[in-house]
């Protein structure tokens, strides 16, 4: 089906000069999880999102399911009064009205159209600047900020702010979150072979909650506002409750911040609109574990962590620090703190692992922030200590094991010789104490289990080595 952009008079004033703000445009769908077809409206979505670098902004309206906000329903409600003509997935783009021959005029759009007209409204450059910045305080549950618009131009329309509360990662258990799915059999299909329904999905860009209700807050606006002033709204609200699912989690909420016209029960059409993440810093790290390997007794082996800011305030490191049993193996480079990290920055900790004898070692590095939600990150430390006479090699082994294991008098060694060995002339297994010295030497030429006599070692844990290769034991 055809649709023209019925551009309400406000809009085409709007347009009327050039300006060098960027155009954003609100992409609003009405879905549920308990729709098949849902599925190809995420597609869409997610492809105009992409393709617009930014300048297209989505939100998901669920209906009918584990996700349903009754104040979105209420919007879908408004934009389509005749229940015969509203359908999901659906959506409004900036809320304006659209006509076809068969309908008339009203809202919602099919989403094989979406991308024609978002990429209609984001030519024009807009007339009118927001921003937005909020904090959530995860102390009283409340969501805090300001959202502010400048013109160009003198209007004598009354605008509103409104702000939506949005969440990423959203997941439940059961037909309210997971996701059915008529396309599990459609080859070439995103959602081909993801199964139907699809349990367990994760739902993204899901609307929570308004923040100034649905007719918007226009008590920061005049009836008529004037070039070059800036308006704002300092606002705070309580973080949305959810009464089904998984609560909500503020470090996947973002907020989307509009400015548009109110008609005294709702806000349309929408002139200009911004996405932000909460105004926080944001700990990053590269790996979770450092895995230092087998590292010779007496040296030291050095590995990297970088940590990161993606969050949009300083970020501030307050200490660093190793526990465990084997703390004292592993060290950090000296660093002064607090250490402040720019929004985008990171700087690398180099960590040290000096083994005293042979033996496993593991501690935990423990990283402390002002990141709200991760104020203690935590990265896992292992190595092994090897002893420093350990012979070049021979023969390569791919595998040692050894039976039984705690052992008493007699050790049975099994050797597994790499593909297309044999083992020469002079191939040697070697045991070693916890010091690294060598107790004990039999002679390898053939790679069949070995029985060892062990009853003249002491009490305590031993190393088999050969090939390159470490095993240990334990001798009763």
């Amino acid at each position: 089906m055809k649709y023209l952009v019925s551009f309400l008079i406000t809009f085409i004033i709007i347009s009327s000069i050039s300006y060098s703000i960027e155009k954003r445009v609100l992409l609003e769908q009405y879905t549920s999880a308990n729709n098949g077809v849902c599925p190809d409206g995420i597609v869409y979505m997610d492809k105009i999102m992409t393709e617009s670098q930014g300048r297209v902004i989505g939100i998901n309206f669920h209906e009918g399911d584990g996700m349903q906000l009754d104040d979105g329903v209420l919007t879908h409600n408004f934009f389509v009064p005749d229940t015969s003509k509203r359908f999901i997935p659906s959506g409004t783009i900036n809320r304006l009205e659209v006509s076809d021959p068969i309908n008339k005029n009203y809202f919602l759009i099919q989403r094989a159209d979406w991308k024609f007209l978002t990429d209609q409204l984001i030519a024009p450059k807009s007339k009118i600047e927001v921003l937005l910045y909020w904090k959530f305080n995860p102390e009283t549950k409340k969501i805090s900020g300001t959202i502010s618009c400048t013109t160009i131009k003198d209007y004598n329309y009354q605008l509103a702010f409104q702000v939506i509360i949005c969440e990423n990662n959203v997941s439940g258990t059961g037909a309210g979150f997971d996701q059915v799915n008529d396309y599990d059999e459609y080859d070439g299909h995103p959602f081909y072979h993801l199964g139907n329904p699809v349990k367990g999905y994760v739902h993204n860009r899901v609307a929570r909650g308004f923040i100034g209700g649905l007719a918007g807050n226009i008590g920061d606006l005049p009836d008529a506002v004037k070039t070059g002033i800036t308006y704002k709204w300092d606002f705070e609200a309580d973080m949305p409750s959810v009464t089904s699912g998984a609560p909500i989690k503020p470090e996947d909420v973002f907020l989307v911040g509009l400015v548009g016209e109110s008609k005294g029960s709702f806000v349309y059409s929408v002139w200009n609109c911004v996405e932000v993440r909460e105004t926080k810093p944001a700990i990053a790290i590269d790996k979770k574990d450092i895995a230092f390997g087998n590292t010779t007794v007496g040296i030291a082996n050095e590995k990297a962590i970088t940590i990161s800011n993606k969050g949009v305030e300083d970020l501030s490191i307050e200490g660093i620090n190793i526990s465990g049993a084997d703390e004292s193996a592993f060290k950090f480079d000296e660093i002064t703190f607090p250490k402040a990290v720019k929004p985008g920055e990171s700087f690398e900790v180099l960590v040290k692992f000096s083994p005293k004898v042979i033996k496993d070692y593991s501690a935990v590095l423990k990283i402390l922030s002002n990141d709200v939600y991760k104020p203690e990150v935590s990265v896992g430390l292992t190595g092994s200590g090897t002893s420093s006479s350990v012979e070049t090699p021979t023969f390569g082994i791919c595998n040692i094991s050894i039976s039984p294991n705690p052992a008493g008098d007699y050790i049975t060694v099994s050797l597994k010789p790499s593909e297309g060995f044999e083992p020469s002339e002079g191939s040697e297994i070697n045991i070693h104490n916890t010091l690294g010295e060598k107790v004990k030497t039999v002679s390898a030429r053939h790679a069949v289990p070995l029985r060892i006599n062990i009853s003249d070692l002491p009490k305590g844990m031993y190393f088999v080595k050969a090939g390159g290769e470490t095993a240990k034991f334990i001798k009763l």
